[in-house]
């Protein structure tokens, strides 16, 4: 059985539940704001899976907009559903009154989508490698 995609955390609430430390803006996207932050108490997390207290990850906070909701949604669908050592997995999602936010794996090295817009091309060997890591998952 699939967990559900979003709990609801009361507003005011979540810095309190998820106590997050040495918080670092990575990056602004299309869907929002992502931070390195670590977690420094697992038992305010109330058992969530996969998040333990001194791990760094990725969290992503995404304010509630219409226009990106499907698109978030989508995101958090897949990534929920796809286990694969090539991708970033998700932990958690859950949201408040007015932003949504991802716990996520936190990868710290360049995205691929970066590396091409860097090189303007890559090799058709390096191609191929990835299209075979993603497929093996």
């Amino acid at each position: 059985m699939a967990r559900p995609l979003l709990a609801d955390v009361p507003s005011g609430r979540v810095e309190c539940l998820f106590r997050w430390s040495c918080r670092q803006e990575l990056g602004r996207g299309t869907f929002g704001i992502v931070y390195k932050a670590t977690c420094t108490k697992s038992s305010s997390l109330g058992g969530f899976a996969g998040i333990s207290a001194g791990t760094k990850y990725a969290v992503k906070a995404v304010l509630k907009d219409n226009d990106v909701m499907g698109d978030l949604y989508r995101e958090m669908t897949t990534l929920r559903d796809l286990h694969c050592p090539h991708l970033i997995q998700i932990y958690y999602a859950f949201q408040d009154s007015s932003t949504v936010y991802l716990v996520e794996e936190l990868f710290e090295g360049k995205e691929l989508f970066n590396v091409v817009q860097e090189k303007g091309r890559v090799a058709e060997w390096v191609a191929a490698d990835v299209a075979r890591q993603l497929l093996e998952g």
